[in-house]
């Protein structure tokens, strides 16, 4: 679908962009953007308050600002929700699972930061998600 509307094209086995901002685009941000998109739809009919798209949160860690940026954010009844979107494969592989755990680290910590219990998140993955139990 990005090849046929030119944002990107195949050469041999690879992948051809037109500049960076369209790689990043392709990537992950249109997954983000189509979040933010449906959040929006649903602002009027469901009494959400606030939705806004890449908010960067900053943490004071001593001298240091640790900055963290969240895809989505929205306000519901004076309620704070996160949404982290991905658009890679998170599977059973040890690297993986890291990988999926940093993600959920992120979400939970600043979710705690800057809500507290009554703060949601929730991450947003394209591929299916896989578990070990």
């Amino acid at each position: 679908m990005f090849q046929q509307i030119g944002l990107l094209r195949k050469e041999g086995r690879g992948i051809v962009f037109p500049d960076k901002n369209t790689r990043f685009f392709v990537n992950s941000e249109w997954l983000e953007l189509y979040t933010y998109a449906c959040c929006l739809g649903l602002k009027k009919s469901n009494g959400i308050q606030y939705v806004c798209h890449s908010v960067e949160v900053g943490c004071q860690q001593g001298k240091n600002t640790i900055l963290n940026e969240m895809d989505v954010a929205l306000l519901k009844d004076n309620r704070l929700y996160l949404l982290e979107c991905k658009t890679k494969q998170f599977s059973g592989n040890e690297k993986k699972l890291s990988e999926g755990a940093d993600v959920l680290y992120k979400l939970d910590s600043i979710r705690n930061l800057l809500g507290g219990l009554q703060a949601k998140a929730m991450l947003v993955n394209f591929k299916k998600l896989e578990y070990i139990i």
